[in-house]
């Protein structure tokens, strides 16, 4: 490292403030469109998809959490009736906790404002790390500019809170970097270290920590490689100073890695990391080419490169460029030869970090090679991969990038004595990053920078929070996806504070669905030929009455319907079907039109045989039957329902042990390839109630046939357990169907 870094040395208080003024100056004027108007500062957001309304509700959840002194880590008010573990959620409590000034002028306030601090303290902060590494202001200033303003951070800043707060990665390199290099009040740094740690964390996000730990494990290798430096790594105080930095960041960040490594132990990762799957690491991650293309909100972004980003899976995922202005100050800094020796730790970083970036194998433009990468060693290890959007390694990559060009730019500031050269010079540079990196400056459309008005809440949300009593509520659409919707409906618990069975949070456990899964309506498709609710499923029976009982067994009280996510046909179609279950609507807006379920739910619980199936253990195929075409799910080993049977029966001889029940379908034994059907196997059938049980063997034929087997199943909300098992191969189910019959 450069012998000026190893004296002791802070940036004045006053610098800090002044640098966090200029930047917070610049990002208010990117986005004036949001910062010129008052009614938008407290009611538009530069991105309203389902993430801005989710990262909405979070910063209310620190809050509620906090004040009735329930746990920030878990939920009930989404996914219910079984609540979801937030650990994994990119919720960053710190944030939250910061926010809740700002909470007094609303969330969309608050979350403007939490925007705005992360750009100036992620300039404020890469500045304080290149100043002490260059020792020129100037130099640093463009560093900071650089990294706050790249076109990663202005991509994934609007969408993501936690990549707002991208300011203590370079904290954190700082206080490495000074521990390793000053003798004395290594304390004071390793302290520093473990608090930076921390706010990674939870102002950030695990993501965060996780990048951060390998760049410090790249920094320690760097330094014990070279002979200079190996001595200091072996060193009693950078040991002592690196135990210190880690007892202080367990200390104070207690609170969060207690239920972290809780989660750990109950393998809670895998479960909320159902998503990284090496596909989806495919498709988010880099190409080489993109790191060389400007973004698609750039002015340089002209016709061609319109073509180019059209073929990108997720364009503000996927965006590496550091501009030709910061590769050019690298290069120069390079060509001059000052600084070679201290850029070797740099140019390593952003290269090692781009490696990570591209994914788990080299996408070079349309193509899609099978060159694997670094990211394809690291996603085999377990805990820590859980970066699943490779692109976010960029984050590594832009620090070091600003770096080197802080050296590039330090050396031709030099050159010039007055400061208002040295200043015009910065300028200059200034606004060449900032016109090739981002459009504010020529007016160029582009979608982060209008005001999206976050929409209104409707009146019938506030109605329910005066509403007393214990009840949930469902919102349709309800599966958890990337639209606006399910975040919506997730932002308006954050009104009413009751339960919704469903919601909408970043990563979920994969059992959270379930509950929302059961409930046809929520579900289904309408079919605006039929006017009926298609559900797939093996599972044949009447939906309304499956639908019922689920909403009867989660306590819910109101159906609301977003209007605006169907179309017109669509809306009547679902209108009339609800209005034929239901009754008329209890209220109907503009936007949303709500039912009240709860007499009509209770008045036909157990009235009938509803049966639902485990999703996630099945894969539905076509199957040729009889001329026509059918539908099979397959399995393989295990296959469990659960099924209730009406509590009265119109058999006076039913047994005490159960209701005698015929169990009808459809089935096909498949060999280990679907396309070929074998004969012989056997299906065992078992069905467990509440002191009931029953069993049955099926020797299944080589074409699809019809199968029965007679059991006892147990009336009423005990529930019972039927269980599909099979020897070996794979079998297609289908059309199952259950009623009763007359004891013998």
């Amino acid at each position: 490292m450069n012998q000026k870094c190893k004296e002791n040395y802070a940036v004045p208080y006053k610098t800090c403030v002044a640098l966090f003024a200029i930047y917070l100056f610049i990002a208010l004027a990117m986005y004036a469109r949001i910062t010129l108007d008052s009614t938008h500062v407290a009611n538009a957001f530069p991105f309203a998809l389902a993430d801005l309304y989710q990262n909405m509700w979070n910063l209310w959840w620190v809050k509620h959490a906090l004040i009735v002194h329930t746990s920030i880590f878990h939920t009930n008010l989404l996914f219910w009736p079984l609540g979801t573990n937030l650990v994994y959620q990119v919720m960053s409590p710190i944030a939250g906790v910061v926010s809740i000034p700002f909470q007094a002028f609303g969330l969309t306030f608050a979350i403007n404002a939490l925007f705005f601090l992360g750009f100036a303290l992620s300039g404020a902060t890469m500045f304080v790390l290149a100043e002490y590494l260059t020792r020129n202001r100037y130099a640093a200033f463009l560093a900071g500019l650089f990294f706050t303003f790249s076109a990663f951070h202005m991509a994934l800043a609007p969408s993501h809170p936690n990549l707002m707060n991208i300011e203590w990665v370079p904290m954190f390199v700082y206080f490495t970097l000074k521990i390793a290099n000053e003798r004395n009040g290594w304390y004071r740094n390793a302290v520093g270290l473990g608090i930076s740690f921390v706010l990674i964390s939870f102002m950030g996000d695990f993501e965060q920590s996780v990048m951060s730990v390998l760049l410090f494990l790249l920094i320690v290798a760097f330094f014990a490689s070279r002979d200079e430096t190996r001595g200091i790594i072996a060193s009693r105080r950078f040991a002592a100073a690196i135990l210190v930095s880690a007892v202080v960041a367990f200390l104070f960040g207690i609170w969060g890695f207690i239920p972290l490594l809780k989660s750990l132990t109950t393998l809670g990762l895998g479960q909320a990391n159902v998503l990284n799957t090496e596909a989806f690491n495919i498709g988010l991650g880099e190409n080489v080419f993109s790191f060389f293309m400007p973004p698609f909100f750039s002015v340089l972004s002209i016709s061609f490169l319109h073509h180019y980003w059209a073929y990108r899976p997720v364009s503000t995922e996927t965006v590496p460029y550091v501009g030709y202005t910061v590769l050019l100050l690298a290069a120069y800094a390079l060509y001059r030869g000052k600084w070679r020796r201290e850029a070797l730790l740099w140019i390593a970083i952003a290269v090692i970090f781009a490696l990570m970036a591209l994914g788990p194998v080299v996408k070079l433009g349309a193509l899609t090679t099978k060159i694997p990468t670094l990211y394809a060693l690291y996603r085999l290890v377990p805990v820590i991969n859980i970066v699943r959007e490779p692109g976010r390694f960029d984050l590594i990559v832009t620090i070091a990038a600003a770096i080197l060009a802080a050296m590039g730019a330090s050396l031709i500031l030099e050159r010039y004595k007055s400061r208002s050269k040295k200043a015009a010079v910065t300028v200059a540079l200034a606004i060449l990053f900032l016109i090739e990196c981002n459009s504010f400056i020529i007016g160029r459309p582009n979608p982060y920078q209008p005001a999206v008005s976050v929409q209104p809440v409707p009146e019938f949300y506030y109605y329910l929070h005066n509403m007393s009593g214990n009840f949930s509520v469902i919102e349709i659409p309800s599966i958890p996806d990337w639209s606006t919707y399910p975040g919506l409906a997730t932002y308006y618990t954050s009104i009413t504070g009751k339960p919704l069975v469903g919601g909408y949070v970043s990563r979920r456990n994969a059992s959270d669905v379930g509950a929302i899964l059961s409930v046809p309506l929520a579900v289904a498709d309408i079919n605006s030929v039929t006017g009926w609710l298609s559900y797939p499923s093996p599972i044949n029976e009447n939906l309304t009455n499956q639908t019922l009982l689920s909403l009867y067994r989660y306590n819910t009280s109101f159906v609301i319907v977003m209007k605006d996510a169907y179309n017109g046909n669509s809306l009547r179609v679902l209108g009339a079907y609800l209005n034929r279950t239901f009754g008329e609507p209890v209220y109907a807006g503009a936007n949303v039109v709500a039912y009240n379920v709860v007499g009509i739910a209770a008045r036909s619980a157990y009235k009938s045989f509803v049966a639902y199936y485990q999703y996630g253990n099945m894969s539905e195929v076509s199957w040729p039957y009889h001329g026509n075409v059918r539908n099979y799910w397959l399995f393989n080993n295990v296959m469990e329902l659960t099924v209730y049977a009406p509590n009265s029966s119109a058999h006076s001889n039913t047994p005490v042990m159960g209701m005698p029940t015929e169990m009808s379908f459809n089935a096909i034994a498949v060999g280990t390839n679907v396309n070929d059907t074998i004969s012989n196997t056997t299906l065992h059938v078992s069905a467990i109630g509440d002191g009931s049980r029953s069993y049955a063997d099926v020797v299944l034929k080589r074409q699809p046939h019809n199968y029965s087997v007679y059991m006892n199943l147990t009336p009423g909300p005990s529930g019972n357990k039927v269980v599909l098992e099979v020897d070996n191969g794979i079998i297609g189910i289908a059309n199952i169907t259950f009623s009763s019959v007359k004891a013998g």
